[in-house]
């Protein structure tokens, strides 16, 4: 009787702790939900539409490259591919034939992924096999019949109409000349420079509806001086900092000061983000491999997650203790509105638990699209193409073989890419491996069995060290911003915007007054009419009168306003198509300059036929560009007087200028081969001074053998631009 009553009263008592533990569950997922609500009820909308509204709209904008092109277009390729490797085996007169039609890399040996990707890695947990392997063969489809076909194609149709990402009324313009006959390869068309001078206003603005994790270019070594002001301007990631020289500045005491870095970015995720990431680099507890998963992987370790919380409530607590200091809130953003959509991203970070793994991966799976994975193909070494197709796949970058303790500790999706408010731009796929330069990892390599992405890892861990050695010694200090950089409208339109040129003339105002030595633009000269963006960087320079200030800058959007950048342009298509897309002989005698790239990925890749000839034509093409931009420096002083007496009946503040004078412009820019996984090509890096020859620094004239490339004879060229006006008058 007594071990029954025993026996009643312990089940009683487990059933009461299982109905009290049930109980407190519920209590915490209400805490929790409140929490939530009261969280999302707090935000300021970051816009106006939800992120799968904003997603509809980018699409409409720019179009999608996820749109499948149907199983037809795959089977025609598949058709293709078998009836080249038919004629190879018969050899003979009909291996001859192909030959002649397509070029000598129709033969080209592609080699499949299935077996070895499938031994090292298996298909990655929570997606579909079935998916991804399609996903990988169309990959493979793509990478077997490019460029040849492509290239086949356009000596089929002889000259096209070329109707490819210009500016409407570019393209009208293009129609003209060509129907003129006024119209050479060299030839720039740059109607938004036109127009603005003419006296109409034109919007070139990089679209809003995209969120961008990091770079999607990889920065070049350019030099900043310890004790001076570098200001960034456009897309701020830090990146340049992790490429830049820093060296002394001469005529500056023993002991030298800080270099003091100012971003200003209008992205206000970006500014949240690498507000964070600079907190953890100053930070020597927090491990770099967690700052190398916050800034690149789609996945991080669950330690990870706590420094970056740890960090975002250290910069929320900090930012409500200076709350009430009105002048260094006003100094942050464009308004109120801005500083709050900085603060919303940070506070929901805080509040919000990480997405898991498996919904990380689908989510990072959903953007990928096959042109993604077939630059896969184009590297040579086996264990290079099965971790780097696990990385296309995954996104995981930090978690491989690099770290032991990393793969023991529980993954969860990255916050900064999946945990976002419900109003937050959509996601554009980011590929790690478009914010480096390739030629750097081959160079790396430590022997054949360390695969590029261990390479990527190692390098970028070394490239946060040194970074983080200069914040601990207090020679750098970060300062990141949420400002929006506008261009002045036309001279005679200035009073119609008067909101617009206030904003204009505050921010410069702000600029100026820091005296920069360095400014670097990212490609902000692809977003502004040319000689609105001269007027912004000599307004910007104008208080920098001991020392000149030097200005970087790269246009990727350059060869779209360059006619001759593609073989669309070109009268002989047949003989040069040859030539360029099937030897690759330029592009063969930059590479064997580094013999390691040259061992690493077939040259240029298995990309896209005017990817492939833009690579080749742009060391000829870009002295004609440069020419332009130096001729739009010119125009930009000249007209100053008119948007002077604009700015004074506006009252928008007193703005010192450049005038009329030196203009001094490095004589070849930097180029960096793209990388085979991304389809940008001919990046190239500018420097210039609003000053003569003489200020500016032999280091950054300079452009070292690894940036330089070897021009390719282009038939109907006109002549080329006496580049040696561009040193200054």
């Amino acid at each position: 009787m007594a071990v029954t009553t025993i026996a009643v009263n312990f089940s009683w008592f487990s059933v009461n702790r299982i109905i009290f533990c049930f109980l407190a569950i519920l209590v915490k997922a209400r805490e929790k939900l409140m929490k939530v609500t009261a969280l999302q009820s707090s935000e300021v909308p970051i816009s106006a539409m939800t992120t799968k509204q904003q997603s509809h709209m980018l699409k409409e904008q720019v179009g999608s490259n996820s749109d499948d092109p149907g199983e037809s277009y795959w089977c025609a390729l598949q058709e293709r591919i078998e009836s080249t490797e038919e004629a190879m085996l018969r050899g003979g007169r009909a291996k001859a034939l192909v030959k002649k039609q397509f070029g000598p890399q129709c033969f080209t040996n592609v080699p499949q992924l299935y077996d070895s990707y499938q031994l090292t890695y298996g298909w990655p947990d929570s997606i579909s096999p079935d998916k991804a392997s399609t996903l990988v063969y169309k990959g493979y489809l793509l990478a077997r019949t490019l460029p040849w076909r492509e290239l086949s194609q356009l000596k089929t149709n002889g000259r096209m109409a070329a109707k490819y990402r210009r500016h409407p009324k570019e393209l009208e313009e293009l129609t003209r000349r060509q129907a003129e006959g006024n119209l050479q390869v060299g030839d720039v068309i740059d109607i938004p420079s036109k127009m603005m001078l003419e006296g109409c206003d034109v919007d070139v603005a990089y679209t809003e509806y995209v969120r961008s994790n990091f770079a999607n270019a990889a920065n070049v070594p350019e030099v900043i001086y310890g004790g001076t002001t570098h200001v960034a301007l456009g897309f701020n990631d830090l990146g340049f900092l992790l490429s830049a020289e820093l060296v002394d500045s001469p005529g500056l005491s023993e002991q030298q000061l800080p270099l003091h870095f100012v971003g200003y970015d209008r992205c206000p995720f970006a500014v949240a983000k690498f507000k964070v990431v600079a907190e953890m680099l100053k930070d020597e507890n927090v491990p770099l491999e967690h700052v190398l998963q916050i800034w690149f992987s789609s996945t991080w370790t669950t330690g990870c997650v706590a420094s970056f919380k740890g960090k975002v409530q250290s910069l929320l607590a900090t930012d409500i203790e200076e709350g009430g200091n009105q002048a260094e809130v006003g100094n942050d953003c464009d308004n109120k509105d801005d500083l709050t959509k900085v603060k919303t991203y940070l506070s929901h970070w805080a509040h919000v638990d990480p997405v898991s793994q498996a919904e990380a991966r689908q989510q990072h799976f959903d953007l990928l699209s096959p042109d993604k994975v077939c630059g896969v193909y184009s590297f040579l070494r086996e264990n290079d193409r099965t971790a780097l197709m696990h990385y296309v796949l995954t996104g995981e970058i930090g978690l491989q073989e690099l770290s032991c303790k990393a793969a023991a500790e529980a993954l969860v999706g990255s916050m900064t890419m999946w945990s976002v408010p419900a109003t937050a731009p959509p996601m554009m796929h980011d590929n790690a491996f478009s914010a480096i330069n390739i030629g750097l990892l081959a160079e790396k390599r430590q022997g054949d069995g360390d695969s590029i992405v261990n390479v990527f890892e190692r390098v970028q861990l070394k490239a946060l060290a040194r970074l983080r050695r200069l914040l601990v010694e207090s020679r750098v200090v970060i300062k990141l911003y949420n400002k929006t950089l506008v261009y002045l409208p036309p001279a005679n339109a200035m009073l119609q915007s008067p909101a617009r040129v206030k904003q204009w003339a505050s921010l410069v105002q702000e600029i100026a007054a820091l005296k920069p030595r360095t400014m670097s633009w990212s490609n902000l000269l692809d977003y502004f009419p040319l000689t609105s963006f001269h007027d912004l960087c000599r307004a910007c320079s104008a208080a920098a009168t001991e020392m000149p200030t030097i200005h970087y800058g790269y246009s990727m959007n350059w060869r779209h306003k360059m006619y001759g950048m593609r073989l669309e342009d070109l009268e002989d298509i047949r003989g040069m198509g040859d030539k360029t897309c099937c030897t690759f002989s330029p592009l063969d005698k930059n590479y064997k300059q580094t013999n390691q790239v040259r061992d690493t990925c077939v040259i240029p890749g298995f990309l896209p036929v005017n990817t492939v000839y833009g690579e080749c034509a742009a060391a000829a093409l870009v002295p004609h560009y440069m020419a332009h931009f130096q001729e739009k420096a010119q125009q930009s002083a000249e007209h100053w007087a008119k948007y002077r007496q604009g700015l004074a009946t506006l009252d928008a503040g007193e703005i010192a200028s450049l005038g009329v004078g030196d203009f001094t412009m490095r004589p070849k820019p930097k180029f960096l081969y793209s990388s085979p996984l991304d389809y940008g090509f001919a990046v190239s890096h500018f420097a210039w001074a609003y000053a003569p020859k003489t200020c500016m620094p032999e280091a950054v004239l300079r452009v070292s053998q690894q940036y330089t490339r070897e021009q390719l004879q282009i038939p109907g060229a006109r002549k080329l631009p006496d580049i040696g006006g561009l040193h200054g008058r």
